[in-house]
């Protein structure tokens, strides 16, 4: 059932598209599409760290290369010393100064320098014959001065030295000792203010050479607890930056990181659980890799104030165009196939909100210079999610976060994370039961008619034969999920103590997922080690990439390969091509279009077994 939508709140979405190939929204029993577009994208090679490359780069139109004259102007040497050493030099002396600026060390530094200013000169006046001569003033002045820093290490230049440097005969002008006793008491007193104003430079010098000792190390320390923390700025010195909202912690932003480094700058709300990042992608907590924004303050400006946004974070399109990309990651950590689950580590409440500010901010300081105030930007919202996470009004109407993407314009692509990784799954069970390539599509769209006539939302196939599986898991919610999504597509999920232990030529293929990529890996080894499965005929699904390089050791040592589905791989891969395809010049719309023609068939079916228990009770917001 099909309904073109023209008004209402769908003639909204208009707004959200670009492009002329955004025309039309159609409805299927609630779920919302894009129209199919006339031709498909082109397949992106799996080419991730030439993404942000020299070569990649795409070469702007003519109307924009003075601008981007400007944005990359020849580099000087400061330049350079800024872009080897970003925060490491530069960002510690700065915190340093800002310490050394106190009023109370100008304080003393300058008392003190009077001090031993006033001293030497007095030292002088005992020196010279006739200390109030115009020569001798001169003098007394010189040899002050020439004393200031030879004091700190209690040391003295002779007056003799003194008076040939300013051309005066020593003879002529200084005093001789005869042997006298007001000779002697004279030069008592000389000495004593020599040693006198040793005293004080030597032990000011002394403290403020290890205030400033102390200060370094005190800086250092500071500005590694500021990057440890997420409060340190990253460098302006890394060109084309995508920002990636992330909630508490993100699986695919670890794997984003080693593929694309300083290109993906993350926002965490609780540091405590990326400092594994830092390890990984920081040298020694020196350079700034993430920002940290408290649960519910996205909305605060003051968070925003000190992010760095200027025309370097922008990518260049095909089309002479610049994008400012802005994605979110709105899936669980641990959690890929609960269907339609509230999530429970980032709200795309405060995601949308942060897109606004950030998008604001960003034109604010492209108009704020000169040479970028008329740059033709746009702003690239990307969102991964469970597009079936029902969200309540106040008066009970459920709605889905893809209605809230297309209809509502909160963001402009919509990356459906379950319907990736079940799709996945159906293509491998076709290649493990070498079936044909269209086993990717179900057999049944939901809300098929049964023999009596009735409609019925959930799917009425039965399985064909040699097309059973075994879904090793724990959860009930994810068995009771796969078990109805795989039913469309005729095969037959069935539990570990189902299993028929007599099937030695053909054994059953296994699919094996729990709640941790912990509790995953720790049961493909202890099934390895039982022998009581054929590893080619099994898939692992996991959720952290530490999963996949503990099971390739597996691989390694039993020689036989089995299939590993690494969620985090499978959504940045996602990420990298709508970046890829914004890039190329395609609109938002044409990119959800063909993200919905992949997974449209999985959407579906997601779709009614979501929405069937929220019919059945409607008061029950579960």
């Amino acid at each position: 059932q099909k309904m073109r939508c023209h008004h209402g709140p769908l003639g909204r979405l208009r707004s959200a598209l670009h492009g002329p190939q955004a025309a039309r929204l159609w409805s299927s029993r609630g779920l919302y599409f894009l129209e199919d577009p006339k031709d498909r994208l082109p397949r992106l090679p799996r080419n991730f760290s030439d993404e942000f490359s020299e070569d990649f780069r795409t070469r702007p139109s003519r109307e924009t290369s003075a601008l981007v004259s400007l944005r990359r102007p020849v580099r000087s040497l400061f330049d350079v010393l800024r872009t080897r050493y970003p925060t490491k030099s530069f960002r510690v002396l700065r915190l340093l100064l800002e310490d050394m600026s106190e009023s109370r060390v100008y304080t003393v530094v300058g008392v003190s320098s009077s001090v031993v200013l006033a001293v030497g000169a007095y030292e002088a006046s005992l020196l010279l014959q006739e200390p109030c001569s115009w020569d001798g003033l001169c003098f007394m002045l010189r040899y002050s001065w020439e004393n200031l820093f030879p004091s700190c290490i209690w040391s003295t230049k002779s007056a003799e030295l003194v008076a040939l440097a300013m051309q005066l005969d020593p003879d002529a002008c200084l005093l001789h000792a005869e042997g006298t006793p007001e000779d002697a008491r004279r030069l008592l007193h000389v000495q004593g203010a020599a040693t006198t104003r040793s005293l004080v430079a030597g032990f000011t010098l002394i403290t403020q050479l290890a205030r400033l000792a102390v200060g370094s190390v005190t800086a250092l320390g500071e500005h590694r607890n500021r990057v440890r923390m997420g409060k340190e700025p990253p460098p302006d010195t890394v060109p084309e930056r995508v920002v990636r909202l992330c909630g508490e912690e993100s699986q695919t932003t670890d794997v984003s990181l080693q593929r694309y480094g300083a290109h993906i700058f993350p926002v965490f709300e609780d540091p405590s659980k990326v400092r594994h990042l830092l390890r990984r992608h920081s040298r020694r907590a020196t350079e700034p890799i993430y920002w940290h924004v408290k649960p519910h303050q996205y909305g605060h400006t003051w968070v925003w104030e000190t992010f760095p946004l200027s025309e370097t974070w922008l990518l260049p399109t095909s089309a002479g165009r610049w994008l400012f990309v802005m994605e979110a990651d709105v899936t669980d950590s641990e959690d890929s196939l609960a269907l339609g689950r509230h999530s429970g580590d980032f709200e795309f409440s405060e995601a949308s909100i942060a897109f606004r500010l950030l998008s604001d901010r960003m034109r604010r300081a492209l108009a704020a210079a000169p040479h970028t105030a008329d740059l033709p930007f746009r702003p690239l919202r990307v969102v991964l999610g469970d597009s079936m996470q029902a969200n309540y009004s106040g008066g009970g109407y459920r709605y889905t976060l893809r209605e809230r993407v297309l209809v509502h314009n909160e963001a402009d692509v919509l990356i459906d994370s379950r319907a990736a990784v079940i799709l996945e799954l159906v293509k491998w069970c076709a290649r493990v039961l070498r079936r044909s390539k269209d086993d990717d599509q179900p057999l049944v769209k939901p809300g098929t008619t049964d023999k009596a006539g009735q409609d019925d939302e959930q799917p009425s196939v039965r399985p064909v034969r040699g097309r059973t599986l075994c879904f090793d898991t724990s959860e009930k919610d994810y068995f009771a999920n796969l078990s109805s999504l795989m039913l469309a597509y005729g095969y037959q999920i069935i539990d570990i103590g189902d299993v028929p232990a007599e099937d030695k030529a053909t054994p059953v293929p296994r699919i094996v997922y729990y709640r941790t990529t912990a509790e995953t890996v720790n049961r493909v080894f202890s099934l390895a080690r039982s022998k009581t499965i054929d590893l080619t005929r099994t898939c692992v699904v996991v959720d952290k990439e530490q999963g996949v390089k503990e099971l390739q050791q597996l691989v390694d040592k039993s020689g036989h390969r089995f299939e590993i589905i690494c969620t985090a791989h499978l959504f940045d891969e996602l990420l990298h091509n709508v970046r890829v395809w914004s890039r190329m010049g395609y609109s938002p719309a044409a990119i959800q279009a063909e993200l919905d023609m992949d997974f449209r068939g999985v959407l579906e079916m997601v779709h009614s077994i979501t929405s069937a228990p929220m019919e059945s009770a409607p008061g029950d917001t579960r």
